[in-house]
């Protein structure tokens, strides 16, 4: 039955479901030998199975048959109530904001007893994607711990391959994107918002403070006269609209400009290259716009991206100064990353 409103308890284990002695085979074998202790479980209940099943059965006080029936079962599951909103609540509270309480985080996890619990947290994250700040519990701890987390992650792939969910908890992987599809992809974007203008004109936030030319070029920046120069390009003819360039050459500054644009993206965001196109375009074209100095002033935002939590990304953006300033070119920009969505 679906878990209701994802906020009833659930038991560790499933049901018991049959008896099972030497000789049997199967997945419920591998779930006993856990319970045994064995460490590499191969789903054979063969002999060495049934006398670490008999020498279980005489320190818990149960009849050593060396047959697994409900009376063991139930000593070595009992039934444990967990309550999977709470453990989503902890792990929300040990990666939010910019630090990450690495203790609390692996408590959390390590709190969960099997594998129908974490189905039933992913599932939970799901159905409710604009709540939480990550795609599955893989993510929470994949993204969350560095380099000098080892110990913490070790315990917790431990923990999670004890109770068979290793699986279960895998990030999200994308297929390579390589730097030129993105510069296409944001370029085509920038089109549409920077005319593609072969004489210089005032930029339309700050007027004639910013001289620009091309398609957002700005001829106010202090490598202007050497990007013009490398064109053959006059820069003071440029200046005084007595030349114009050629539409290759705008496009040619705008694709270098938005080359570089990417490369600050990368450096800004760690996990750049696991995200979707769209939504690595649009944060190059923000870049684009305003700058990597400007773009990293966005805290919040950039934490979100971090955590591929785009709804509420996206939400960030519409919030910044950056966004009123530039109105439709902005709502269309979070839209993309809104609406982004990663593909396992």
């Amino acid at each position: 039955m679906i878990i209701q409103s994802f906020l009833q308890f659930i038991k560790e284990s499933n049901d018991f479901k049959r008896v099972l002695k030497r000789g049997d085979y199967g997945d419920d074998v591998k779930t006993l030998q856990r319970g045994l202790g064995i460490k590499e479980p191969d789903g054979d209940f063969g002999d060495d199975t049934r006398k670490l099943l008999i020498s279980y059965q005489k320190k818990r006080g149960l009849e050593p048959t060396g047959i697994f029936g409900r009376e063991t079962w139930s000593v070595m599951f009992p039934k444990k109530e967990v309550n999977i909103q709470d453990i989503l609540n902890r792990l929300e509270r040990a990666t939010s904001g910019l630090g990450t309480d690495e203790e609390a985080l692996e408590g959390a996890i390590l709190n969960i007893p099997s594998r129908e619990v974490v189905v039933s947290i992913n599932n939970l994250i799901s159905k409710n994607r604009d709540k939480y700040s990550y795609q599955n519990i893989g993510d929470y701890f994949s993204e969350e711990l560095g380099i000098f987390d080892s110990g913490v992650r070790e315990r917790i792939e431990k923990h999670l391959t004890k109770i068979g969910a290793l699986d279960l908890i895998k990030s999200t992987k994308l297929p390579p994107i390589n730097d030129g599809t993105i510069v296409k992809a944001t370029l085509d974007s920038v089109v549409k918002y920077e005319d593609v203008k072969l004489e210089v004109y005032p930029d339309p936030i700050h007027g004639w403070k910013v001289p620009t030319i091309g398609i957002g070029f700005n001829l106010a920046r202090k490598d202007a006269d050497k990007k013009l120069k490398a064109l053959g390009l006059n820069p003071v003819l440029i200046r005084k609209k007595k030349s114009k360039i050629t539409k290759e050459q705008a496009y040619k500054l705008a694709t270098d400009d938005i080359y570089n644009a990417l490369q600050g993206a990368k450096r800004v965001i760690k996990n750049f290259n696991e995200h979707p196109l769209e939504v690595r375009s649009a944060i190059t074209e923000v870049i684009f716009n305003i700058g990597v100095t400007g773009f990293s002033e966005f805290d919040n935002f950039i934490n979100l991206i971090h955590k591929k939590n785009y709804k509420r990304a996206a939400k960030e953006l519409m919030n910044s100064s950056w966004s009123r300033q530039v109105g439709r070119r902005a709502e269309e920009i979070s839209d993309k990353i809104y609406s982004a969505k990663l593909t396992s």
